[in-house]
């Protein structure tokens, strides 16, 4: 096996899904299978580090870290009820569905470790955009 030249990647993916990995596997094809994972280019399979860590929002990302060092961040326009909620209201979330899905419970919203892997906004943002890309 090929070993991999650096131990720490910051990848850019599509829809301004940035996903930073402070810990890569040595691995080469091990490290390609977390690019794909990342980018949404194979089925996903959720492994037991994909939990949830720690979840921060700014007025404009949401940040959730995971147990397996990986950092997902996207914006927060993707989530319109987190994005109209207090900054309160986003402090206070849930781990969910075994350590797989985040519940903010003042606002009514669920996201999974998945769907944000995958780089899925809410679906009405996903409707909307695809209306504005024709």
């Amino acid at each position: 096996m090929q070993q991999a030249g650096t131990r720490s990647l910051t990848l850019a993916a599509r829809g301004g899904l940035i996903v930073s990995t402070r810990r890569l596997p040595r691995d080469v094809d091990a490290a390609r299978n977390v690019l794909a994972m990342a980018t949404g280019m194979r089925n996903m399979d959720v492994s037991p580090g994909e939990r949830v860590k720690n979840v921060r929002c700014t007025k404009d990302s949401l940040r959730v870290d995971l147990l397996d060092g990986r950092t997902i961040i996207v914006p927060l326009a993707w989530y319109p009820r987190l994005l109209h909620a207090t900054p309160q209201q986003r402090a206070n979330w849930k781990i969910a569905g075994g350590g797989y899905g985040i519940h903010w419970p003042d606002v009514d919203e669920d996201l999974s470790v998945e769907g944000l892997l995958r780089g899925l906004p809410a679906p009405r943002v996903a409707v909307q955009a695809m209306a504005g890309a024709r």
